[in-house]
């Protein structure tokens, strides 16, 4: 899917105003995998969440496939991140209550059938190589296993874009090369990425790198 950005702009009230983005114009093409650098505070991870629709603009706007997303109401804007978008953290945001396959096949519980969830879950976690721990918690995966179990949950869904705020910046050298594979396999399949990293070597891996300081592409 081809994102665009035109004069995208989010401002913080609060004692003080934080202008997080400003006027960003930026287009990712369709099946790209994008690094965006940045120190911390930069705009990286805001930028991230006007894209998957979760923060509104102050000004500007974001069409994604030709679609007005700055305009669609809150129940609209709820289908299309559940339908279009997938998500990575770098802390996972596993629920260390359930097992390594529930964790997956939360996210889509209240929209399909138990079976047909449970169907995908289990393809996806062996296809990622960790279905040998679908009945485990979380407390007892490595890093590497938990960034495995929250692509899969990502993935469940088959979204067209998939948002990365720094998948591995917790993981060591190996792991984070394989998390790396797997993001690339990914593009190559026909998703666009978007990729959050302090990591040179990681946004090397990109299609593509930019640079974001205080708000502004650089």
């Amino acid at each position: 899917m081809t994102i665009k950005l035109h004069n995208t702009s989010i401002t913080f009230d609060g004692v003080e105003k934080v202008e997080a983005l400003k006027n960003i114009s930026l287009t990712i093409e369709d099946k790209e995998c994008l690094a965006i650098l940045g120190p911390s505070g930069s705009g990286k991870t805001t930028l991230l969440n006007v894209i998957g629709g979760m923060l509104p603009l102050t000004s500007g706007e974001i069409h994604i496939d030709g679609q007005a997303i700055h305009d669609l109401k809150a129940s609209e804007l709820q289908t299309f991140r559940r339908t279009k978008i997938g998500y990575i953290f770098q802390d996972y945001r596993l629920f260390d209550q359930f097992t390594v396959l529930e964790n997956v096949m939360l996210p889509q519980w209240p929209y399909d059938s138990k079976d047909t969830i449970e169907i995908k879950a289990r393809a996806l976690l062996k296809e990622l190589q960790i279905s040998h721990r679908e009945k485990s918690f979380p407390a007892l995966l490595s890093g590497g296993e938990k960034q495995r179990v929250a692509i899969a949950r990502a993935m469940l869904h088959q979204p067209d874009i998939l948002l990365c705020d720094e998948p591995t910046g917790n993981l060591d050298a190996d792991n984070r090369n394989n998390v790396m594979e797997i993001i690339e396999e990914l593009r190559i399949k026909g998703i666009t990425i978007i990729l959050v990293t302090h990591d040179q070597e990681v946004a090397k891996r990109g299609t593509r790198e930019l640079f974001i300081r205080d708000g502004q592409l650089v």
